[in-house]
């Protein structure tokens, strides 16, 4: 080992090196309580980190100068880490750079949540895409594939004002027809009429449809 007082550009080096990017791991008394010696062999070490290889070496020659024995090196995240262990030779270390650093905890990028999958964004012309799930919104897209009744006033409350027109005649449509009126594909349609085993019992009006009969999902029945 070199002398107890290093040259005074070696404690320069080593300072910049630590608070660039350095960092001290400790041993943990509760997890070495839990799982015992034989389990939890991490101790205290300080890391410095290199970003190539001729810089490590540089590393672990100033940590010979400095009277340090410099652990075996090992990779992580492209660039090598340079741990010194045992928890004297971190006492020491520390008092040679000037203390630990206190850096502030890592920020977790949020990211934004986009549209369902299997669902357009919105409708034509700025529409809000519906609530999907709705009872009175199943039996509206019900009632559209199947032709099978006009749309009740709370159905009517699910249908985008821009495509009401598209919905206004009683007739049977395709899959994708009845998703472009809701902004939807022909899939989630498709998971919809699944739903709509019979028409609303309190409608009143229309009979139930063969299909509905049948146990048949209505979405079956054409296109």
């Amino acid at each position: 080992m070199a002398a107890d007082t290093p040259a005074p550009e070696v404690i320069d080096r080593l300072t910049a090196l630590f608070r660039r990017n350095g960092y001290v791991r400790r041993q943990s008394p509760a997890r070495r309580a839990a799982d015992g010696y034989r389990t939890y062999k991490k101790g205290d070490e300080v890391r410095l980190v290199a970003e190539s290889a001729s810089e490590l070496q540089d590393i672990r020659r100033l940590l010979r100068e400095a009277g340090f024995a410099p652990g075996r090196p090992f990779q992580k995240a492209g660039q090598w880490r340079q741990p010194v262990y045992g928890r004297e030779s971190v006492t020491r270390f520390l008092a040679l750079v000037g203390g630990e650093i206190v850096r502030p905890p890592r920020r977790r990028t949020v990211r934004p949540v986009g549209p369902t999958r299997g669902s357009r964004a919105e409708a034509v012309a700025g529409t809000p895409r519906p609530v999907a799930g709705s009872a009175g919104r199943v039996w509206a897209v019900w009632k559209l594939r199947t032709g099978h009744a006009p749309l009740t006033a709370d159905e009517w409350a699910e249908v985008p004002p821009a495509h009401r027109a598209a919905a206004a005649e009683v007739r049977p449509r395709t899959l994708a027809q009845v998703g472009a009126i809701f902004g939807l594909t022909r899939e989630r349609v498709r998971q919809i009429l699944a739903r709509a085993a019979r028409p609303p019992a309190t409608s009143g009006g229309p009979p139930r449809c063969a299909s509905a009969a049948a146990g048949t999902p209505p979405s079956t029945r054409y296109g």
